[in-house]
This record gives structure tokens, sequence and C-alpha cells, in this order.
């Protein structure tokens, strides 16, 4: 068995996917389905995006990973209560 190295940086690494389009598609009108994996944290989100296009993936992973991180670092302050 070999030694795995982890990524320690998160959001440093992402997978990112693409499925769709979608027939029929959801009634606000998403087409498509956009999971995005952290490789360090092992966080993972499913977006349904309406559309697909460099701007709005680019858009939506910088999005998780804000979020994520907000989160983390709000939950790891003591002053703070647990997010």
């Amino acid at each position: 068995m070999e030694k795995v190295s982890s990524i320690g940086t998160s959001f440093k690494h992402m997978a990112i996917a693409i499925d769709g389009p979608i027939n029929p598609t959801s009634e606000p009108g998403h087409r498509f389905i956009l999971p995005l994996l952290d490789h360090a944290t092992g966080y993972a989100q499913v977006v349904p995006p309406r559309k697909i296009d460099a701007e709005t993936v680019a858009q939506t992973a910088f999005t998780a990973a804000w979020v994520f991180q907000s989160r983390y670092l709000v939950s790891r302050d003591s002053s703070c209560p647990t997010a």
C-alpha cells in the first residue's frame, strides 16, 4: 500500500463536472447539474445552473468556495457560536 499525499489548501484543487442538458428542465428552468468537490476538505456541493458557460462555472465554483470558507472560519472562531 502506498501513502497518499493529501492536498492541504482548501479549494486549491477542485473536481467539477457538468451533467446535462436534462430534459425536461426543472420548473425554474434549470437544465444542468454542476457537482463540485474540494479535494482538501471533501466538501461537496451540487448546483443546478440554467446555463453552462465559462463565466457561470467559474462564478459557481468561486461562490461555493467562499461560502464554505466563510462558514468554516466562523465555526472555528471561539467567540462565535458554531455555524
